[in-house]
């Protein structure tokens, strides 16, 4: 798909934008992008990956700009990757997709946009922004999720959804990737050494890395939340150790006087006259109880109970 660069981007033809030699916009597969460079005879012995890209970056080749993009979709962050590849030179900006996800930016761009005296530069702006445009909210959404999750822990629930506390962290560490990249992407269009955009183009960009670097700020917060709900959960889980170890020690101790007795009569030894008397067997249960109930208020007068 072509379009001429104006105020609606209109739709044109590869025909009309070698003729008229105005600056255009391209989406194209790859396959579609072979049969442009020999129709338009550009002289370009690199070739864009048709596998996935990995990693998002750009560079420069000759007097042109080429980079190459893979950003997560926000709606299933940790499954699927769009991956695209760009080219922008004078009165030239290609983008290279073997999925209709460029397009589909560019469709919102055509109906939320009016631009005045757009140019290449603007474009790729808005392009660039619009891959960002919801993730505020989006780790609001993460922040807000995990704020209810602390909210639990200190109301006393001693269990949260650990596995969506994973999927969580999975993703802003995907994100926070991705932002890094995007970063350096941005920093590199903002240094123009090949002077193909505009002062206001190089003030847009900019514009751009800071709305990254806010972005990249609240990542920090977000895995600063999650270390915090893993501490406090932590410490719920050590506090219950505790106590069960404590109730255990004090059920022990409480115990050992009474299995000493045990002990001593368990011996069978001669002259033990009160093996003999009928009163032996009720006094050493009274003895017994009395143990443990002296052993109890002791340890609820030092509040170990």
């Amino acid at each position: 798909m072509f379009y001429k660069v104006s105020e609606k981007l209109e739709k044109t033809s590869l025909e009309e934008c070698l003729d008229n030699h105005f600056s255009y916009i391209a989406i194209l597969s790859t396959n579609e992008w072979i049969t442009f460079k020999e129709k338009s005879h550009l002289h370009l012995e690199i070739e864009f990956p048709k596998s996935h890209i990995k990693t998002s970056h750009i560079y420069h080749y000759q007097d042109k700009l080429i980079g190459q993009f893979s950003t997560p979709d926000r709606k299933v962050i940790l499954n699927q990757n769009h991956h695209f590849s760009f080219l922008i030179q004078k009165n030239t900006l290609i983008f290279i997709d073997d999925s209709q996800f460029c397009q589909s930016i560019f469709n919102d761009l055509r109906k939320d946009n009016h631009w005045k005296d757009p140019d290449l530069g603007r474009i790729l702006f808005d392009f660039l922004d619009k891959l960002i445009q919801d993730d505020v909210s989006l780790l609001e959404k993460f922040g807000m999720t995990l704020t209810d999750m602390e909210g639990e822990l200190l109301e006393g629930k001693d269990h949260i959804n650990s596995n969506q506390l994973s999927q969580i962290r999975h993703k802003i560490v995907k994100l926070d990737f991705n932002y890094s990249q995007f970063a350096t992407l941005t920093e590199e269009l903002s240094h123009d050494t090949d002077h193909l955009f505009t002062n206001q183009n190089l003030n847009n960009f900019r514009l751009l890395s800071i709305k990254i670097d806010h972005l990249q700020h609240m990542i920090e917060s977000l895995k600063d939340d999650i270390s915090q709900i893993k501490g406090m959960q932590q410490s719920i889980v050590d506090e219950k150790q505790n106590h069960i170890m404590t109730v255990l020690t004090i059920v022990t101790t409480c115990c050992t006087p009474i299995t000493i007795i045990v002990g001593w009569y368990g011996m069978n030894f001669d002259f033990m006259p009160e093996l003999n008397s009928p009163l032996g067997y009720p006094i050493v249960i009274i003895v017994s109880i009395l143990i443990l109930i002296i052993n109890i208020s002791y340890f609820k007068h030092k509040k170990w109970l």
